[in-house]
């Protein structure tokens, strides 16, 4: 019999949380102007519903950190006045308007065309990765480095970057400028006195990629296929579904991301130099 360790949830997580709640109504604006833009490359002239307590309107308020739908609507009007967006009739009676909110949003063509310039979000040319960092997943992770720079982007470790300040600052800063994220869930293992083998979940990949995955962001997901097994347990429920990438071996890691990452995000910028 296998267990997976709880990883607890303490009230100064939340309070570390509430500390990053100062964004402007620019940056807020920003923020959902890069959501927008993701969420509609494969349908651009279909509006986006922001009705309170759609969906959409849900994961728009994480992304720009919206309390309400007043101030969500005060954002989505900052990106009308900037001529990057438009409101449409839910009824589809009526022209399309910058200044009246009617719930359902989608990108002008000047907001495209803004898009091309963006610097962040989808124009970003880094990947941020969230593993366990450890001896034992060296060559996974160099595997792992290997397959994003073949994939043409700049992958992002914090640990070794040099920053000042509080370490999530800078954690919170690069994923919120990273084009996608790659989380790998291999854990280690502990043997309890009974026998009985405890996996030990990396607590930090399931809070990056979760607020990756808040912002928006393409979230890639890897794992040690034996780790895989339900019966280990070593996943949290609440993952299990995700497509993740099994491997056995660095060589394997390495191609299989790689490829997804060509597939899902498509080839970065600097793919060219990596060939």
């Amino acid at each position: 019999m296998t267990n997976t360790l709880p990883v607890p949830v303490h009230s100064s997580h939340w309070e570390q949380h509430n500390q990053y709640r100062d964004w402007t109504l620019t940056e807020k604006a920003d923020r959902l102007f890069q959501w927008l833009i993701h969420r509609d490359k494969t349908a651009p002239l279909e509006a986006i519903r922001l009705e309170e307590n759609s969906p959409e309107f849900l994961r728009a308020c994480a992304v720009t950190d919206s309390m309400s739908l007043d101030e969500l609507q005060l954002v989505a009007l900052i990106l009308a006045g900037r001529g990057h967006v438009e409101f449409i009739d839910p009824g589809g009676q009526g022209a399309p308007s910058r200044t009246d909110f009617s719930g359902r949003v989608r990108l002008t063509p000047d907001g495209w065309i803004a898009s091309e310039q963006s610097p962040v979000g989808v124009q970003s040319d880094t990947a941020f990765v969230a593993m366990w960092f450890a001896a034992p997943m060296d060559e996974a992770k160099n595997a792992i480095l290997d397959a994003i720079e073949s994939a043409g982007y700049r992958p992002v470790i914090v640990s070794e970057e040099a920053f000042t300040g509080p370490i999530m600052d800078k954690i919170l800063g690069e994923i919120r400028s990273a084009r996608f994220l790659v989380a790998d869930y291999t854990c280690g293992s502990v043997r309890g006195e009974d026998g009985t083998e405890h996996y030990q979940a990396r607590g930090g990949v399931y809070l990056e990629a979760g607020f990756a995955t808040g912002l928006g962001l393409e979230v890639i997901s890897t794992v040690r296929s034996d780790l895989l097994d339900p019966a280990r347990r070593a996943i949290h429920f609440d993952v299990q579904q995700y497509n993740h990438i099994g491997w056995d071996n660095p060589t394997i890691l390495r191609d299989a991301l790689k490829h997804r990452i060509g597939a899902i995000i498509g080839w970065g910028p600097h793919r060219a130099t990596a060939q």
